[in-house]
């Protein structure tokens, strides 16, 4: 019964904007075969009577970006004993295959699927709608890479059984701090993505390698001509307040964005209510205008340098007769083949300083330097920070880029010190641990019943099913 529901809502859940490209095939885990396997020992190991069967949906989403996490995550749950199953809702093997897991739900350790995808699938039951995952008694496991305040709806967890983990600590507060009652939540731990042995990597071909930058741009003055068309005072505040700050410090020395817009609002007379009502679309500006400054930013001051760039909305850009090529944006897959042979990689973090870009940790996975902006994250880990980062300003990022490419061996050494400095720094066991935790919190919160031997006066659980 169950199965022939999950096989009726997947594909209905819908959930991705970016969801328009063909489906690639589906990647699925053999469960038998899993099960034969040897159960590796350690604390990051399934325990034993636990569930060792994981889900994770996937969708489209641009460049990949959200099939990549799925995928590194794919890679450590499964190295560390897990039956780690993928499951495309593009595709009707992937409604197949999730049809004949939901017949077992005490197999499943927990389902996961990044910005809420499938997290709203419901099922009629005699008391009303109910979550079905609060109804096969599986934890769901929401991953956020991007700011509350993008998809806001999307970070809001569907019942008792759902547990938010964000990248960044910055989203999470902003997060905690609109969000009431708060969720269960939690930080993903970084780790260096996608793994390779250097033995497989050609160093040689490294040294004569490019210099790449994956970014998608965006125009900022197309998003200051959106806020004149704004009603009043709504594209003013925002006009005053982008002129009012240096927009290339927000995620670093300047509060939280946040507490920025709403302390700019208090201080004209007003309180807002609510934040989903106006503060969360003021936010967003803020946060997206910063990224196009200094994405523009970083583009500009590299035209005249034999770079490559990949990716989408360049065309405020102009790259004619400039050193600096520009490609259409690509799949995360197809451009890790060209991290392997690449010199060094540029990139620049999302308004945030707490912790690496995917693209550092993707980058690090693969023995191969990442040039990206000063966060305090970098500072407070590596040694080499000085020599990898850059501030927000064209004169810097030009020497930093130019320095590299006029001594490609020392970079490409220090590109392979800072992915061991990287290795060493964090264990993959760290997210296994987190996420087989953030699942037991939840399982906990969907029984909803008080322990064996608790108290009296302990008046939990406060809500039940």
């Amino acid at each position: 019964m169950l199965g022939r529901l999950i096989k009726g809502i997947v594909g209905a859940s819908g959930r991705n904007p970016d969801d328009a490209s063909p489906a690639p095939a589906i990647e699925a885990a053999n469960a038998a075969a899993a099960v034969a396997q040897p159960l590796p020992s350690g604390p990051s190991a399934p325990a034993a009577g636990e569930p060792r069967t994981v889900i994770a949906f996937r969708g489209h989403s641009r460049s990949d970006g959200l099939a990549a996490g799925v995928h590194a995550v794919s890679q450590v749950f499964t190295m560390h004993g897990y039956n780690f199953v993928t499951v495309d809702l593009r595709t009707p093997e992937g409604a197949a295959i999730l049809g004949e897991l939901s017949a077992k739900p005490e197999e499943i350790l927990f389902v996961a699927g990044s910005m809420g995808l499938a997290d709203d699938w419901q099922i009629a039951t005699p008391e009303g709608p109910r979550s079905v995952w609060n109804h096969l008694g599986i934890p769901y496991l929401g991953g956020f890479g991007d700011h509350p305040a993008y998809h806001w709806e999307r970070h809001r967890p569907r019942g008792p059984g759902f547990f938010s983990f964000y990248v960044f600590q910055e989203h999470l507060d902003a997060t905690m701090a609109w969000m009431s009652p708060p969720p269960l939540a939690g930080i993903i731990p970084p780790w260096p993505f996608d793994a390779v042995d250097k033995s497989a990597l050609d160093f040689p071909a490294k040294r004569g390698g490019k210099v790449y930058f994956f970014k998608n741009g965006n125009d900022p003055e197309a998003l200051l001509k959106f806020w004149r068309s704004l009603p009043a005072p709504l594209g003013g505040w925002l006009m005053e307040l982008a002129h009012s700050i240096d927009v290339t410090r927000i995620g670093r020395g300047l509060d939280p964005l946040h507490l920025l817009v709403r302390d700019f609002v208090r201080n004209k007379g007003y309180w807002l209510g609510p934040p989903e009502r106006i503060e969360i679309f003021l936010v967003a500006q803020m946060d997206d205008y910063a990224r196009r400054i200094k994405s523009t930013l970083i583009a500009q001051a590299i035209l005249d340098l034999p770079v490559h760039i990949f990716g989408d909305n360049w065309g405020h850009v102009d790259f004619t007769g400039r050193r600096a090529l520009h490609s259409p944006g690509q799949s995360y897959f197809t451009s890790c083949g060209l991290v392997n042979d690449a010199l060094a990689v540029l990139d620049m973090s999302p308004n945030t300083q707490s912790a690496p870009h995917e693209r550092f940790m993707g980058a690090a996975g693969r023995y191969t330097l990442c040039l990206s902006n000063v966060q305090q994250y970098h500072l407070d880990h590596y040694p080499q920070a000085p020599q990898m980062l850059f501030e927000f300003e064209p004169e810097a990022i030009r020497e930093r880029v130019a320095g590299v490419l006029a001594q490609p061996g020392y970079h490409v050494d220090l590109g392979v010190a800072v992915a061991e400095h990287a290795r060493a720094l964090h264990d993959p066991a760290e997210l296994v641990r987190c996420f087989v935790d953030g699942a037991r919190l939840a399982r906990i919160a969907i029984a909803g019943q008080a322990f064996a031997g608790q108290q009296d006066f302990v008046n939990w659980p406060v809500q039940g099913r």
